[in-house]
């Protein structure tokens, strides 16, 4: 996901990421204190990669707890990508965490002809998901297509949608132009660990789907995504993602060597 997993927690930028949320916050509709309730709840690092005005869109989405399927959303339009003519849009995702969720939200952009360009997902410690995704909506694309990627979630966080088939579907459809591309191969490194969980990263060829293939692979081995960062370079995608093991610790290495296996796979399955 990243080039570099974020700046060392505590940081000037982190620092003045958190004042500048609590100074915006009545501006924008929110309590100063419960934006700094929100921020106690997540990683140092979270301010190092969102802006203050999303801290207090985050802020605002959770301030009640969602129900086990609810998913409340936001699309922030219009932001043109510097290395394309397209428009990148934004868009947060606030819901319950469980295993897969992260992926679901992936698969339904890609089954729908969306490229994640980026994103930055964070658990918070009292079990809430808080995504925020940019992503390039297919072109000729109106406001409908949000209104039913947002509806697509939903469904999805009720199991009411086959998510997986409706990818493979979509993925099967660009093959042609997957051929046109260099070929770049899936590569899993393992970056230095933290304390507590094991930092992998992915590189590999951009295609729709490539996200939900390697967040699937990490949740059928029910490893729990702490943070998440994509970035997507010219046709090569550098995903990392901090992890740990069911038991809340660092993987093991027989579990490193399934998890490459599982990654590797999942994106061959494209």
């Amino acid at each position: 996901m990243r080039e570099d997993i974020q700046p060392e927690a505590g940081s000037v930028d982190a620092d003045a990421t958190a004042a500048e949320a609590v100074r915006l916050a009545p501006e924008l509709g929110a309590d100063p204190q419960l934006v700094r309730d929100h921020l106690a709840l997540l990683p140092a690092r979270y301010t190092s990669v969102v802006s203050a005005r999303a801290v207090v869109r985050h802020t605002l989405m959770a301030r009640t707890r969602p129900g086990p399927t609810d998913v409340r959303t936001r699309v922030t339009p219009g932001r043109r990508d510097p290395d394309e003519s397209s428009v990148i849009d934004e868009l947060d995702v606030v819901a319950l965490d469980h295993p897969g969720w992260f992926s679901k939200v992936a698969g339904v952009v890609a089954m729908h002809g969306g490229s994640i360009r980026a994103a930055d997902a964070f658990a918070r410690a009292d079990g809430l998901a808080v995504d925020t995704f940019r992503i390039r909506p297919p072109g000729g694309a109106a406001g409908s297509w949000w209104a039913l990627v947002e509806g697509d979630l939903a469904d999805a966080a009720a199991g009411r949608l086959a998510v997986r088939a409706r990818v493979l579907r979509v993925a099967r459809a660009q093959a042609s132009r997957l051929a046109r591309l260099p070929a770049v191969r899936t590569r899993v490194a393992v970056l230095d660990p933290t304390d507590d969980a094991t930092v992998i990263e992915v590189h590999t060829l951009d295609r729709l789907g490539v996200l939900f293939a390697i967040s699937s692979a990490l949740a059928e081995l029910e490893l729990d995504i702490v943070v998440a960062r994509v970035q997507t370079l010219d046709h090569e995608v550098v995903d990392v993602f901090e992890l740990r093991d069911g038991d809340g610790g660092p993987l093991a290495a027989d579990h490193l060597a399934e998890l490459e296996l599982a990654i590797t796979e999942a994106i061959a399955e494209l």
